[in-house]
C-alpha cells in the first residue's frame, strides 16, 4: 500500500490520463494499469536478480569456493523463484 505521491508511477498516470475515453469505462483499466506497471517493473529486477546468481555461480564452480558463497547462491535462487512465479502468476 502507499500513501502520497509516488514519482515512480507519473508515467503511469499520465498515460492513463492521456486516454479520457478508456478511462469513462471504469476503475478497471486503471487497476489493470496498475498491475500491468508493477508487472512490467519485475523483470529488470529479475534479470539483475539472474545476472547476480550466475556471477555466484561461476565463484562457487573456482576451487576452494566458501560455504558463504554457495549458502548465498541457493538463497538467491530460491528467491528468484519466488518472483518469476509471482510475476508470470
Amino acid at each position: 500500500m502507499r500513501h502520497g505521491a509516488s514519482r515512480s508511477y507519473t508515467e503511469m498516470r499520465r498515460r492513463c490520463e492521456a486516454t479520457p475515453k478508456v478511462l469513462s469505462e471504469g476503475e478497471d483499466f486503471i487497476v489493470y494499469a496498475i498491475l500491468d506497471f508493477i508487472a512490467d517493473n519485475y523483470f529488470p529486477v529479475l534479470t539483475l536478480f539472474g545476472e547476480e546468481v550466475e556471477t555466484i555461480e561461476d565463484g562457487v564452480m573456482a576451487p576452494g569456493a566458501a560455504s558463504l558463497q554457495i549458502d548465498r547462491l541457493y538463497r538467491m535462487r530460491r528467491d528468484l523463484l519466488r518472483l518469476r512465479s509471482r510475476a508470470a502468476g
